[in-house]
């Protein structure tokens, strides 16, 4: 009896310590500046190239789900983006920018975002210098990209990385001009070290399976869960 007794007693002490370590990181993790206004936010997701739609159809979708979730009772701001916000997903690829060389042993790598129009200013980040992605920003114009400090700071963009060019790694041509920098917000993971990042607009991305859009409201963000459904069905039902 006595050894049972020290054993409840020791395995007590330590589910208290494991459990007192979860609590402490999960308040310091409360404390983390995500550099992104999250607060009063609903987000969900849609895949409508599993139920037929092609590439084409699929913006106009997009676009479409926007305004109409806009234009909601106390909605007040819209946005959307490929890779969901602090979810664990990472996508990147090698780049190449301008006045930087990329030789065989150097880490050109950088996470990237497709993004909609005003994604930073709808997420309550203001431009460090430039601007942000804009609705007039659609495939066949000029193709542009906004990049995070951490990229200005890898690649050597210094003070005049706004109007300076870079290829995404589908290419070798300089094609994509760099219209904004902005601060570095978290990414994929909220205690991971600022990465570079460029974010280029969805409407200049070639296939856009799944988009995330995050929906803010001045409302409870629990009475706007239960709206969205009724606003997807409204557009399409099969969604």
């Amino acid at each position: 009896r006595n050894s049972l007794v020290v054993m409840q007693i020791a395995l007590s002490m330590a589910l208290l310590t494991s459990a007192g370590l979860f609590l402490k990181s999960l308040s310091n993790v409360s404390r983390v500046a995500l550099g992104v206004q999250v607060d009063n936010m609903a987000t969900f997701a849609v895949s409508p190239l599993r139920v037929g739609y092609d590439t084409l159809r699929a913006k106009v979708l997009y676009a479409r789900m926007e305004d109409e979730l806009a234009a909601q009772p106390g909605v007040t701001a819209v946005t959307s983006s490929m890779v969901p916000l602090l979810s664990g997903d990472s996508w990147g690829n090698n780049v190449r920018v301008q006045g930087f060389e990329c030789l065989p042993d150097v880490d050109c790598n950088s996470r990237w975002n497709a993004i909609g129009a005003d994604y930073f200013a709808k997420m309550g980040v203001t431009p460090k210098a430039g601007r942000d992605v804009l609705a007039t920003d659609v495939d066949g114009g000029p193709r542009v990209a906004v990049v995070n400090q951490a990229f200005v700071d890898k690649f050597n963009l210094g003070p005049d990385a706004v109007g300076k060019f870079m290829a995404d790694g589908r290419g070798d041509s300089l094609t994509i001009q760099i219209v904004g920098v902005v601060p570095n917000v978290k990414y994929n993971d909220v205690k991971r070290a600022p990465e570079a990042v460029f974010y280029r607009p969805w409407t200049q991305s070639g296939i856009v399976s799944r988009m995330y859009f995050y929906v803010r409201t001045n409302l409870l963000p629990e009475q706007l869960v239960g709206t969205m459904p009724k606003v997807m069905a409204s557009i399409d039902p099969v969604l």
